[in-house]
């Protein structure tokens, strides 16, 4: 009987590995991605990082009923300010706005876009993997374990740039190991536009520089540093992220710091020097950024990672993922893991080693230990994220609520946890204080012109220092409660406490 299981194993495993190198597994590996991301496309700004995604679409929608000028991106966060913050290039919520000019306001088009972002994070993938190692299997096997990384997972169908971002910078490298290796000219040009436009969305895309070097290294020796058109294209490559940050940094002194542009030396430091930033990238990469079931194969893979074709770009591709975490410690050691994002094509290239050491091995067992990992990994991924989604609510009964009680240009203050949240889930501008706040900061918010108060359930029962400003309820929906100001500020009340 043992020796019938064996059959089926090795019989099972011959398949596999005359399949997931053909085209028809990858276009599978894409539709079985995109057709289970269509679960809840519609959601507004839900869950895990509601916040983030909330920043992103606030941006989008200000793009689309305020103000066309790119290069002046505003937040709902505003106070009696304009609102034009510096953040990154804002490709993503102007391509948000695009869509909602073309197709109607609704949450469905920038988590599609998210979704499409990540297929072509994964057609980069896999073009990156086959040309690295010149096995269509390899890539194959590459792209299924990126495809349900829990963070691709999660962050697949988020209303964040993060993917797309990714993909800009993973097709950029592929794109240049093709120019490098195969001296095909306009593979150059294209790399170059894709790592600018990646690095100029998120900087931390930069980490595929060390591989580029490295490639370097090996084609030319140190004959490249002579050649002209590499350092046009790292100029190329550079310049733009370097000049939009610049520019992000100065553009609106009011708003500076309300989206993270890089941390000072002495939050880096001391992230560095706390427990969580190792915490996160060297213990929960396993669970998050390739899932437990295949770390085994991470493992097995990077020990025998000599037997891969160019596993030495492939390391450095690593290293450069680890430096990019030292320089934005300060936020890896938090809850914002899409910071690790990168870290998952380099890992999955080890892993996927890994995979096929197992499956071409003679021993049976092993070749099902394999093929068990790779049933397992997709059920796994989406049960590790599902609590990362909270209950679903009406977000445009809860605009319409909004627009019936609330003019619409009136300023409100919001009460709550998550900053931005409130303020556009009522579609209006204005001030955000929390528990910290002093009562000085509601007074001067009153002063600037504020005339409702949006209270989230959760701080509802901490409403003592407001009453005597505020009226009874207009309206409660869906965790949230909106109280009128009656009674105005003093002239003479404290002005806020800095922070």
């Amino acid at each position: 009987m043992l020796l019938g299981y064996a059959q089926i194993v090795e019989r099972t495993t011959a398949w596999v590995l005359q399949h997931i190198g053909t085209r028809k597994f990858l276009w599978f590996v894409l539709l079985f991605f995109f057709v289970t991301h269509l679960y809840r496309i519609n959601d507004p700004p839900n869950g895990f990082h509601k916040w983030r995604e909330t920043d992103t679409v606030a941006v989008a929608y200000n793009f689309y009923t305020e103000n066309w000028n790119f290069f002046k991106p505003r937040i709902d966060l505003r106070g009696a300010g304009d609102g034009i913050v510096g953040m990154e290039l804002p490709i993503y919520s102007y391509a948000t706005a695009l869509l909602f000019a073309l197709f109607g306001y609704s949450h469905i088009w920038p988590r599609l876009f998210t979704v499409l972002g990540t297929c072509l994070f994964l057609l980069g993938l896999h073009r990156l993997s086959k040309a690295l190692t010149g096995s269509v299997a390899f890539a194959g096997l590459t792209t299924f374990l990126a495809s349900v990384s829990p963070l691709v997972v999660f962050y697949g169908r988020k209303i964040q740039p993060d993917i797309w971002a990714l993909a800009l910078a993973v097709n950029g490298l592929a794109f240049f190991v093709s120019w490098v290796v195969k001296n095909q000219a306009w593979h150059g040009v294209f790399s170059a536009v894709c790592v600018a436009l990646g690095a100029a969305v998120k900087p931390t895309m930069l980490c595929i520089g060390l591989p580029m070097l490295g490639l370097l290294i090996a084609r030319h020796r140190f004959a490249f540093l002579w050649g002209l058109r590499y350092w046009l294209f790292g100029m190329v490559c550079l310049l733009p992220a370097f000049l939009w940050f610049h520019y992000a940094l100065y553009v609106n002194p009011a708003t500076q710091g309300y989206i993270y542009l890089g941390g000072n030396w002495g939050e880096i430091l001391a992230a560095l020097q706390g427990y969580r930033f190792y915490q996160h990238v060297f213990f929960t990469w396993g669970e998050l950024i390739i899932g437990l079931p295949v770390v085994w194969a991470f493992f097995w893979g990077l020990w025998k990672i000599r037997s891969c074709a160019h596993f030495s770009v492939i390391l450095l591709y690593i290293a450069g993922c680890y430096l990019v975490f030292a320089g934005t410690a300060s936020h890896v050691a938090t809850a914002h893991d899409y910071y690790t994002l990168p870290a998952v094509a380099p890992l999955a290239f080890v892993t996927a080693h890994g995979v096929i050491l197992a499956l071409t091995h003679y021993r049976w067992v092993l070749n099902l230990l394999a093929l068990f990992s790779l049933v397992v990994m997709p059920m796994y991924s989406w049960g590790r994220i599902a609590e990362r989604y909270d209950k679903p609510y009406d977000f445009f009964a809860g605009r319409t609520l909004a627009n019936t009680y609330i003019p619409q240009e009136t300023k409100v203050i919001v009460y709550d946890w998550t900053p931005g949240v409130l303020l556009y889930r009522t579609g209006r501008k204005g001030w955000r204080i929390d528990r910290s706040a002093d009562l000085s900061i509601f007074l001067e918010a009153i002063r600037g012109g504020a005339q409702f108060f949006v209270v989230e359930d959760d701080y509802s029962d901490d409403l003592t220092p407001f009453k005597s400003y505020i009226g009874p309820p207009v309206y409660r929906h869906e965790g949230i409660t909106v109280y009128p100001i009656v009674a105005t500020a003093p002239t003479d009340a404290p002005l806020p406490r800095t922070q």
